[in-house]
């Protein structure tokens, strides 16, 4: 099952890569931080360890949204004025500082520190211009789908070996989102690698919500829990979507449209 799991990661990972390819940087790390690979890893410990312990994964996971959004800001940030490897090293530290300051609170306390961190990150997370599609060398769609086979490892073997919390901790580091930032930014520019950045934190509202759902639902319910944090996640998809990608948000705002509702 882990073998199977590490295998569909990179296949799911593509379509990310179609996307980035076809609307853009943002859309492209929206894509990313879609809870598709987290739903593999939790789907992997389900049926090896028991929902339980699946639960207790995605709950470590909803205390990390913030260091989540500390992540993609910082490494944004940096990136555009300080280059790749300047922006890569603050971004993980950052995610490294948040992530020990939320350890220390209590659960329901990380949740409601999760909501303020998304209100606030989406504020900040400036929209990316769109550009026309751009092709990818690729050995740059090879290392993203290798990450995210790494992902899905990484974090199912750090559940067994030092149990569900930390594995949260793995699994909601932004693995894929920062690989393909780095490879945009390689084979483009700095801001359209801070533009993947940004769909990161735009997406991050419905890895939380799905995290949530299956670390609520979880124990109660079984693998029934990943049907209903499917559909709410969805729901939450479908709205962040509209921000995350520019060139709807404009199309839905230019000139002409809003003669059309006036």
């Amino acid at each position: 099952m882990l073998l199977l799991a590490a295998a569909l990661a990179p296949v799911l990972m593509l379509l990310a890569i179609s996307v980035e390819r076809r609307l853009g940087p943002a859309a492209g790390g929206w894509t990313t931080a879609l809870p598709l690979g987290f739903t593999v890893t939790l789907v992997a410990i389900a049926l090896t360890a028991g929902p339980a312990t699946a639960g207790t994964v995605a709950a470590s996971a909803v205390a990390h949204v913030p260091a989540q959004v500390v992540f993609g800001l910082l490494f944004g940030a940096v990136l555009t004025r300080r280059g790749l490897l300047a922006g890569a090293i603050a971004g993980t530290l950052g995610y490294l500082a948040a992530s020990a300051a939320v350890d220390r609170l209590p659960q329901e306390v990380a949740v409601f520190v999760a909501l303020a961190a998304l209100a606030a990150g989406t504020r900040l997370a400036t929209p990316a211009s769109p550009r026309g599609s751009r092709p990818r060398r690729p050995w740059a769609t090879v290392v993203v789908c290798l990450s995210a086979a790494a992902a899905v490892l990484g974090s199912t073997l750090v559940s067994r070996a030092a149990g569900p919390v930390a594995a949260g901790t793995v699994a909601a580091f932004p693995t894929i989102s920062g690989t393909l930032a780095v490879a945009v930014t390689a084979q483009g520019s700095r801001s359209e690698g801070a533009g993947v950045l940004t769909g990161l934190v735009r997406s991050l509202p419905c890895f939380f919500v799905f995290a949530l759902t299956i670390a609520v639902c979880a124990r109660p319910l079984g693998l029934w829990s990943f049907a209903i944090a499917a559909v709410a996640a969805g729901a939450v998809a479908a709205l962040t979507w509209h921000y995350a990608n520019p060139a709807h948000h404009r199309a839905h705002h230019s000139p002409s449209t809003c003669a059309e509702h006036a």
